[in-house]
């Protein structure tokens, strides 16, 4: 993961289930920041054969996809956001 995004990687996109309270954190924060977003629902179950492979094998949800960065961790979402804007 690097730290450093490029100037065009202003689109957001956040990978979750809907029902996921982290997945709502992370959309409510980007609501307040005013961000514009956009979101792909994916499948609760543990089985993400589309997603799985875009973070390198980590199976956990939400992520942030910022350009071709991806995010998996919650605790850099807002860091990531903030960067992006």
């Amino acid at each position: 993961m690097r730290s450093a995004l490029p100037a065009d990687a202003t689109l957001i996109i956040l990978h979750n289930y809907p029902q996921s309270p982290v997945a709502k954190k992370v959309r409510v924060a980007q609501g307040f920041k005013g961000l514009a977003r956009r979101a792909v629902e994916i499948l609760r179950l543990p089985l993400k054969p589309l997603l799985i492979p875009l973070t390198g094998g980590y199976p956990r949800t939400p992520v942030i996809q910022i350009g071709t960065h991806f995010f998996v961790f919650t605790g850099g979402f807002c860091q990531a956001t903030s960067q992006a804007v």
